[in-house]
């Protein structure tokens, strides 16, 4: 067992939080999987479908009853649209620090829990495509920024769609293959984990590099990801209602089952190492490295074999600037509609032109 572990702005976070799920639900959910995303994945591959774009294909058999419960129990409207649109304009504005927050926080993050880590290396590629496969994910929460991308058939909606049948064909090839945990690949305790680090990691990465939200910002954007959680095949009632019950429910979650792993530190290092020195940051491997632990905290960083020899000096300097630059896009005359298109612009950009060829999601 670590200590605490999970850093949500800085000083260590203390919750006073009764606990929503317990430990007997959360191993409870570690039995379980997809069932409806695996009986469609295995109707389709049934009938000869093995890669290329899965939602599609899954489209195009609609007639199967394992493909239409699917289909159905993914149409969901979203409770709060405005709300929604609110998300979606804050996402954009602090696009540029939140890609920092994402490959540096929140993937870290993730494969501290070796279960998930090795599911990740099991399915390939990652070591050695670690850069595209970063950009894979930041262009899937691009697509959740567009207008109108998580109503029914919108961009984002689709894009999640495609995660949770990736993960459904990856789960049914490792069976195949002879997966030996006792719990199923890419289990409900692994997704509702993956869950907070896309909502709970990337809020607390943004406040540590800057970003300054408010209590109705913060709880609109876990609400944001309450709606994809199921879409994403995360059972609703495992969700958290409040940021605060989110962050214990993370730090619970990563004093329980985080463990240093050799798939955990081989993606660490393949992330890191595939991201220096490359646009749009620019940022040397010591750099990157010495930021990843700052905003880690020592247990996790060392968890995952991040080494410590970076140019704190540097780091604080940047950090400095980075912060000054965030207080004043909120009091600088149409600082937020500026950095609204700025962040589109940002990760337009950056995914064009840095992802080429078909996509992981698409079957490539």
């Amino acid at each position: 067992a670590l200590p605490h572990v999970c850093q949500s702005a800085g000083p260590r976070a203390v919750y006073d939080v009764a606990m929503a799920l317990s430990d007997q639900a959360l191993d409870e959910a570690s039995l379980r999987a997809d069932p409806v995303a695996d009986a469609a994945v295995v109707a389709m591959f049934a009938q000869g479908v093995r890669g290329g774009d899965l939602l599609a294909a899954a489209k195009e058999r609609q007639s199967s009853p394992a493909i239409a419960a699917l289909l159905a129990e993914a149409d969901r409207a979203p409770v709060n649209p405005e709300a929604m649109e609110r998300t979606r304009r804050l996402v954009l504005r602090y696009a540029p620090p939140i890609g920092l927050a994402l490959g540096l926080k929140a993937l870290p993050t993730l494969y501290a829990l070796p279960e998930i880590a090795e599911a990740l290396v099991a399915t390939g590629r990652l070591i050695q495509h670690g850069e595209r496969r970063m950009l894979e994910t930041a262009e899937y929460l691009n697509q959740l920024t567009l207008p109108g991308g998580m109503r029914r058939d919108g961009v984002g909606h689709d894009a999640t769609l495609r995660v949770r049948l990736l993960h459904a064909a990856s789960r049914v090839r490792l069976r195949q293959a002879g997966w030996s945990r006792p719990t199923p690949p890419i289990d409900q305790r692994a997704c509702l984990f993956t869950l907070t680090v896309f909502s709970h990691s990337l809020r607390a990465g943004l406040t540590q590099l800057g970003g300054r939200l408010t209590a109705q910002e913060s709880s609109e954007h876990l609400a944001f990801w309450r709606h994809v959680g199921p879409v994403l095949g995360v059972e609703a009632g495992l969700i958290a209602e409040r940021p605060e019950e989110e962050a214990e429910l993370q730090d619970r979650l990563l004093r329980e089952r985080a463990a240093p792993s050799e798939a955990g530190r081989a993606l660490t290092a393949a992330l890191l190492g595939a991201l220096a020195d490359r646009p749009p940051y620019r940022l040397s491997f010591a750099t990157l490295a010495a930021l990843s632990r700052h905003l880690l905290g020592d247990p996790l960083a060392e968890l995952l074999g991040i080494p410590k020899d970076g140019d704190s000096r540097r780091l604080r300097a940047g950090l400095a600037l980075g912060q000054a630059l965030l207080r004043a896009e909120a009091v600088v005359p149409g600082g937020r509609l500026f950095s609204q298109a700025f962040g589109r612009a940002f990760s337009n950009g950056v995914l064009a032109w840095r992802l080429r060829g078909p996509s992981e999601w698409e079957g490539g």
